[in-house]
């Protein structure tokens, strides 16, 4: 009569759907927890170790953003400061990201150029045409983020 008595209690329980809900939230809330103390925290740690990082060490864009700091007018000193933020930011961010995709343990990461740009064939070879003139000339990187600060600070002026 026990094991009637148990199997009646937890039927009596699946029925009430608040129960059901109430243990629907523990569960995800456990799973979140987990996740967030497994991974979430310590990609946070490194990321905050690697600011720290480049606020000790800047790159050159934020020395030559602190070096015409005193020369803007003082209404534009925050949002220098917000460009300060982003660059480190940024660059923290580039640091942590794997120099090679390719070559990461277990395959968990694959890059497939052929998939990416429509421009290669097969072979390997690119097809000289608009699509890989515009990839070849069209490499966005932080040259071209400062020189678009530059722009956007002029025009705060």
């Amino acid at each position: 009569m026990q094991e009637n008595s148990i199997i009646y209690e937890i039927a009596q329980k699946i029925k009430d759907k608040e129960v059901i809900e109430n243990d629907m939230k523990e569960a995800f809330s456990l799973v979140t927890n987990l996740f967030k103390t497994k991974y979430i925290d310590k990609i946070n740690l490194e990321f905050k170790n690697n600011v720290d990082n480049f606020k000790n060490n800047p790159p050159k864009e934020v020395i030559l953003l602190n070096a015409i700091k005193p020369f803007m007018l003082e209404e534009s000193h925050k949002n220098i400061d917000n460009i300060i933020n982003i660059v480190t930011n940024v660059s923290a961010l580039n640091y942590m990201m794997p120099k090679n995709p390719e070559k990461i343990e277990n395959n968990i990461i694959t890059v497939n150029t052929l998939n990416i740009d429509p421009s290669v064939k097969e072979d390997g070879v690119y097809d000289i045409d608009e699509n890989c003139m515009f990839s070849i000339n069209n490499n966005f990187n932080s040259n071209n983020l400062l020189l678009l600060v530059f722009v956007l600070l002029l025009f705060n002026l």
